[in-house]
């Protein structure tokens, strides 16, 4: 099963040849030589197995792909970009993200800060995500000073993701376009804050305590919908279920 999931990994990213393995029903490019000549966006990059990291640098060193199921190579001109949420764990183990990788990855890094870091942006952001949703001027959105001041107090554990969330649910129920609701918005927060607090009972790494905390604050602002939780995270329904029995969090301790 581990090595079937490599090969689809390896085979979305630098295509493979029609019965290169089961189900292979057809040649594909792959991402990598989709975007040649342009960029390419790896979010989430730690995710990248052991193998798909090695076959990535060679891309990065020879500029050229080797398809799953080929043995020649093909020339690309590719700009990579890379994205993580938690900081990389850099070594030489399978379980840890390569170094060399990561040295030709990090040509240029830029840190995010968090939204809770930056509130001064709240305003832009909230006008931009009102756009997002289909909220126009003629829509006259007002924010009532009670949530305003609740947006500003809020810790925003899902950064923009929770903001445009929250948004949009208080939109759907606003009264002649003001936008309100500060007291539930405020409970769902000290929810989240409860939650967020009660670690695994075995004992996590640093990286796991984060993701734990991350985890258990989306249960608990979606009322413990996984669904909700993993688009929240930007993660599939499949992963996040793993991500939850790996650091011990059970959904049902966040439904009303």
């Amino acid at each position: 099963m581990q090595y079937a999931r490599r090969r689809l990994v390896e085979s979305q990213l630098f295509g493979h040849v029609k019965g290169a393995f089961s189900g292979a029903v057809a040649d594909s490019i792959g991402f990598v030589r989709a975007a040649d000549r342009g960029t390419l966006l790896l979010d989430e990059i730690g995710d990248l197995g052991a193998s798909a990291q090695g076959a990535l640098l060679r891309v990065l060193q020879e500029r050229e792909v080797v398809p799953v199921g080929r043995a020649a190579a093909q020339k690309v001109d590719v700009r990579f970009l890379a994205t993580t949420l938690r900081p990389l764990d850099i070594g030489a183990g399978q379980t840890q993200f390569r170094s060399d990788l990561f040295a030709r990855l990090s040509g240029f890094v830029y840190t995010m800060m968090p939204l809770r870091e930056r509130r001064e942006d709240l305003g832009l952001l909230i006008a931009m995500l009102l756009r997002k949703s289909g909220v126009s001027e003629s829509d006259r959105p007002r924010i009532a000073p009670d949530l305003g001041l609740a947006l500003l107090r809020h810790g925003w554990p899902l950064n923009v993701r929770e903001l445009e969330q929250l948004l949009l649910r208080t939109w759907l129920l606003a009264d002649g376009g003001l936008m309100s609701g500060a007291p539930r918005f405020v409970a769902a927060g000290e929810a989240t804050r409860s939650a967020s607090a009660a670690p695994a009972s075995r004992s996590l790494s640093a990286d796991d305590e984060a993701m734990h905390r991350q985890v258990a604050d989306a249960l608990a602002a979606t009322g413990g919908n996984i669904s909700a939780a993993a688009r929240a995270l930007g993660k599939g329904r499949i992963q996040l279920h793993r991500l939850m029995k790996r650091l011990g969090v059970d959904a049902r301790q966040f439904k009303g």
